[in-house]
């Protein structure tokens, strides 16, 4: 009974193996830093008891498999690396209720994000950075209440940060900069969080610096052109 695979950084090539897809015990799979390439198999989704799926820095192809989203024990999602996926981020993903920790940075993406990660109730971590995202950010996000790192730099949102963000009062890391968004209300829903009593927040980077800044910030801990 295989519970756990282990093998990052181990110059691996070739395809994800089949066979991994009938291992119904797997828990843990973890083939990060390797040259695996082909298209991410719709077969993960049978692997009902993963948690942690591990497959960062390889050489991936096509889209993010829907089925990702039926994997209920996820805890731990990392795909960031592959600059061949793209596509949209699957709605079906805002159903990984347990996720705590999710990485889709350094892709090719492209669309919104979906108003389902609202429901990841559980999630701390979400780095979407270096993809190609795009549209108004969501105002669900505001029901993430245990969301510390939100990093969504160097995309191409645009519009504002939803004024119900300001509840997001564990956020000690939010990073906005490099996209198309201009707004000056950035100062009132997260100054309170950094120099109050109110919230975690230990780094605020937007781009804010210059004559004519994108983004009002004066409590901004990293201000970019």
């Amino acid at each position: 009974m295989i519970v756990a695979i282990d093998l990052g950084e181990n110059n691996l090539g070739g395809y994800l193996p089949q066979e991994i897809m009938g291992m119904p015990y797997l828990r843990r799979l973890g083939l990060w830093s390797n040259e695996i390439g082909g298209a991410l198999p719709t077969q993960l989704g049978r692997l009902s008891r993963l948690s942690s799926l591990h497959l960062d820095d390889n050489l991936f192809e096509g889209t993010i498999p829907k089925e990702i989203g039926y994997l209920g024990e996820m805890v731990d999602l990392s795909l960031d690396l592959n600059k061949g996926i793209r596509g949209r981020i699957p709605s079906e993903l805002g159903n990984l209720s347990k996720l705590e920790r999710l990485r889709l940075s350094n892709m090719s993406l492209r669309g919104p994000i979906p108003p389902s990660f609202g429901e990841l109730a559980n999630l701390v971590e979400m780095y979407l950075e270096s993809n190609m995202l795009n549209r108004n950010l969501p105002d669900e996000l505001k029901n993430l209440e245990n969301l510390e790192f939100l990093i969504l730099s160097d995309n191409k949102f645009t519009g504002g940060i939803p004024e119900s963000w300001s509840n997001l009062i564990n956020l000690k890391r939010l990073e906005i900069q490099s996209n198309l968004m201009e707004f000056d209300d950035l100062d009132e829903l997260f100054c309170p969080l950094l120099f109050d009593n109110s919230g975690l927040m230990e780094t605020l980077v937007a781009d804010c610096q210059g004559d004519d800044p994108k983004v009002s910030c004066t409590c901004c801990t990293e201000c970019l052109p």
